[in-house]
């Protein structure tokens, strides 16, 4: 349902009345602000998975669709621009693994403020080809990990730092004041989440369960610039 309203907004997005005047006014100015949504994929980078501190190698990653929300400001100086933002994002995935079967669901929302240095490779009205880079810090303001079967279910306990840094690299696609962004996130620093067998009537020892990981995402959007 979350996904049908993005991509409604998405398509209204692309029916918004765009003038000439307001082309010029785009290109010509040395501040602007947007607002971009779009969907992200995210792609944990596992490091290391153990349970008990028995390492598992046999585990499988599902990459979901997440949804991202942003709004920014651009200075520009001549075909170069610097642009920060503020972006909500919410990224989901699944892990499968055994010892025992069990497949671990990934919903992280989080708050980020990327500070992106770009160029214009094209300017041509009423065309533009930016290639775009620079730091991302991610804040993880709500995670959340849900786990089946219900025999091995396993509870999230924490994640080691609430704070990613990524490096972010990207290209930006603008017909007058629509764009199109797609962008890389590196994920820099490792995080790690503990968790808890909630079902010891199974065993006599306690289960735990570690994964060490980094975060990379890819993300598409869409956007207005003014």
């Amino acid at each position: 349902m979350k996904h049908h309203i993005f991509l409604s907004a998405l398509i209204a997005f692309c029916f918004l009345p765009v003038t000439a005047q307001g082309e010029e006014d785009v290109h010509d100015k040395v501040f602007n602000v947007g607002v971009k949504i779009g969907f992200n994929a995210s792609l944990p980078v596992i490091s290391s998975l153990s349970v008990n501190e028995t390492e598992i190698n046999n585990f499988r990653l599902l990459h979901k669709v997440g949804n991202l929300a942003s709004v920014f400001c651009r200075v520009n100086i001549g075909r170069f621009f610097t642009q920060p933002s503020l972006s909500w994002q919410q990224a989901e995935g699944e892990i499968n693994f055994d010892l025992p079967q069990t497949r671990l669901t990934m919903r992280i929302q989080s708050l980020q403020l990327p500070i992106m240095i770009g160029y214009n490779i094209v300017r041509q009205r009423p065309y533009t080809l930016s290639f775009m880079a620079g730091p991302t810090l991610r804040y993880n303001y709500k995670v959340n990990y849900t786990s089946l079967p219900s025999a091995s279910r396993y509870e999230w306990l924490s994640e080691s730092t609430p704070y990613d840094l990524n490096v972010c690299t990207g290209l930006s696609v603008r017909i007058r004041q629509l764009f199109f962004d797609f962008c890389y996130e590196f994920g820099l620093n490792q995080i790690r989440s503990d968790f808890h067998c909630k079902a010891p009537e199974i065993s006599t020892v306690s289960e735990n369960a570690r994964i060490d990981k980094r975060m990379n995402a890819m993300n598409f959007s869409i956007g207005i610039l003014f």
